[in-house]
């Protein structure tokens, strides 16, 4: 499996997620879980997330997660590393099938 987001400068700060497209999810895939992770030093922070259905097309279209979501908005000259953690899951298994990272960093 594998990820892309398209973060876009109209994501920082903001409640929308960003479009995250999904690519050769592992087969009997039914969800994706989607967190948005702030890292600085040894501290995680969670931004938020969810889930969204598959429906076969492999995107989790922006503003999916709107309203329990808080973009990445690091302080003014500063910089922060954040991860957005994609798992694919089938119905309520507890152990995903795939889970891929999407490393980044803002100032």
């Amino acid at each position: 499996m594998e990820i892309s987001v398209e973060l876009q400068d109209m994501h920082r700060c903001s409640m929308i997620s960003p479009e995250i497209r999904v690519f050769n999810a592992p087969k009997g895939t039914t969800v994706y879980d989607v967190r948005l992770l702030e890292i600085n030093g040894q501290e995680e922070k969670s931004l938020g997330g969810g889930s969204w259905p598959e429906d076969g097309s492999g995107i989790i279209p922006e503003g999916a997660f709107t309203g329990r979501y808080r973009g990445p908005c690091p302080p003014d000259g500063l910089s922060h590393k954040y991860t957005f953690i994609v798992a694919a899951r089938r119905g309520d298994d507890v152990q995903p099938l795939a889970v891929r990272l999407f490393n980044f960093e803002l100032e």
